[in-house]
């Protein structure tokens, strides 16, 4: 039996909740300063998102691995840059590590917290506001390693595994 509608369907929640992250950790106020007493509310509305996204995109993963559709490879491959700790350091050393490492480390996760910076901007400098640009992730202690991980990057190689997984499946109609 084919588990295509399964697929399809765990594929349209984990790109909404992927719309709604890019949009929540790209938000910044700098044109309204008044704006930025929303920063811990959206963090924490970051937060569930990016754990309801690993949820999803988990079981995306794991319907496709399961069918044995191509596009299972893009998800184990080593394509999303981020920075790893070294133990009792704050995350420095780049390293790349695949999608489903990224969504097992959320979903297992022992230490998971919002990242907010000052971003760059168009004109070259520094936003004067801070943004939602990542988060510092770590599942089990005390051999696990802190990484900190691009929301940006995470959500382009989703969406790039998605464009792969959508040439994979048929196309199905929906009968109402």
């Amino acid at each position: 039996m084919s588990r295509n509608p399964q697929i399809e369907h765990y594929l349209e929640r984990a790109l909404d909740n992927t719309a709604i992250v890019a949009a929540l950790s790209s938000a910044r106020a700098d044109s309204t300063p008044e704006l930025e007493q929303l920063a811990e509310r959206q963090d924490t509305a970051l937060y569930d998102l990016i754990h309801e996204f690993a949820f999803n995109a988990r079981k995306v993963i794991e319907l496709v691995e399961r069918e044995g559709l191509p596009s299972a490879a893009i998800v184990r491959e080593g394509q999303v840059g981020c920075l790893r700790a070294d133990e009792g350091s704050e995350p420095d050393t780049e390293c790349e590590i695949s999608l489903k490492q990224i969504v097992n480390l959320i979903i297992h996760s022992d230490e998971f917290e919002i990242d907010r910076d000052h971003v760059p901007v168009p004109e070259g400098n520094e936003s004067r506001t801070t943004a939602a640009w990542g988060f510092i992730v770590r599942s089990n202690p005390p051999r696990g390693k802190r990484h900190f991980v691009w929301i940006a990057f995470m959500l382009a190689e989703f969406l790039r595994f998605e464009q792969h997984l959508r040439k994979d499946l048929p196309v199905l109609r929906l009968e109402r």
